[in-house]
């Protein structure tokens, strides 16, 4: 099929973001789109509101979808990936713009190296003004952060700006996704907090089924950064960030132990290993966090493993991610 005749459809899981994505929307309107579908998780602002004035603008469909409790982000693409019709699935932020030929960078890479999944580089761009420092100014002219690595890559070090597309295990969020891909797998919900390693653990998945992932150094995106921009998204602990890492540590474990078997394949270490390189050395160095949080860290390591037994016995009975388990439930 040639490259033209492909469609996207667009997800955008979006909580307490209204004016941001008023910003942010615009951005996804790229050739191939022909659907942009919002999905609400109960913001409490004026998104729904907001909807007739994004559809009256947008030359493309809008669809909309609110949750009437938070559900959290994972169910939101999910519920987002049912109502996708595109051949293709983006799946956006609210708080992210993409540069203009994103999509169709990724979408080329897809279509010629047979891969179901495809992103760029997400970029993290400060906005000390919010949305009115945006409305003013281009967003080269803000202070741009390259990333050192991939999608916030483990396992692997492969710098970001390659300078031609790589197949890699890990990617960032914005990613462009075969919808059948979509129709094998969801995003699991179990991923909580600030949901660290929900993607990874997608990707994870995805390769564990013979599933092919590329890295387009070329297609940018830029993440939105600023003090006014943590009030919305899926953050539930507002500023404190010793819960917040706390809680990365958490699903990180969560991910290395669900997924070891294809972990050990891509790292070529145990999970064990990888508990004490990626967990305790990588997220509770000292230069990042308190000395009585690196106690706590490896308190809660020691804990982990010692009801491991226990666990074992848990997550056979609820590692499906396929359409229609029991991770949909109640979506």
């Amino acid at each position: 099929m040639p490259l033209g005749e492909h469609s996207v459809s667009v997800i955008i899981p979006t909580y307490n973001r209204a004016d941001i994505l008023s910003h942010t929307l615009k951005s996804y309107i790229q050739p191939h789109v022909v659907e942009i579908i919002v999905v609400d998780d109960a913001s409490p602002d004026h998104m729904e509101e907001l909807v007739p004035g994004l559809r009256a603008e947008c030359p493309v469909p809008i669809k909309y979808l609110k949750h009437d409790r938070r559900m959290g982000s994972q169910i939101s693409k999910n519920d987002g990936a049912s109502m996708a019709v595109g051949d293709y699935v983006l799946i956006g932020e609210d708080d992210v713009l993409l540069a203009d030929d994103y999509i169709e960078l990724l979408l080329e890479s897809i279509v010629t190296r047979g891969a179901s999944i495809a992103a760029g580089d997400c970029l993290d761009v400060n906005i000390p003004g919010g949305t009115h420092g945006l409305a003013e100014k281009e967003i080269t002219d803000f202070e741009i952060r390259e990333n050192p690595a991939v999608g916030g890559c483990i396992f692997l070090e492969l710098e970001a700006g390659s300078e031609t597309p790589v197949e890699t295990p890990n990617l960032c969020a914005i990613a462009l996704i075969h919808n059948s891909l979509l129709g094998k797998l969801a995003f699991d919900p179990g991923y909580r907090w600030n949901s660290f390693r929900e993607e990874t653990d997608f990707y994870y998945r995805a390769l564990d089924l013979g599933e092919t992932l590329v890295y387009v150094p070329d297609a940018r995106c830029y993440h939105l950064r600023g003090n006014t921009w943590d009030t919305g998204g899926h953050r539930r602990l507002g500023g404190d960030r010793l819960a917040i890492s706390l809680f990365r540590l958490v699903n990180t474990w969560r991910f290395l132990y669900r997924n070891r078997r294809i972990v050990k394949k891509v790292s070529g270490h145990n999970w064990i290993y990888n508990c004490y390189r990626y967990v305790f050395c990588r997220l509770a160095r000292p230069d990042r966090h308190s000395s009585a949080f690196l106690t706590l860290s490896a308190f809660v390591i020691t804990l982990g493993m010692q009801v491991l037994a226990a666990a074992s016995a848990f997550y056979p009975q609820r590692t499906s991610y396929r359409k229609g388990s029991p991770w949909r439930a109640g979506s």
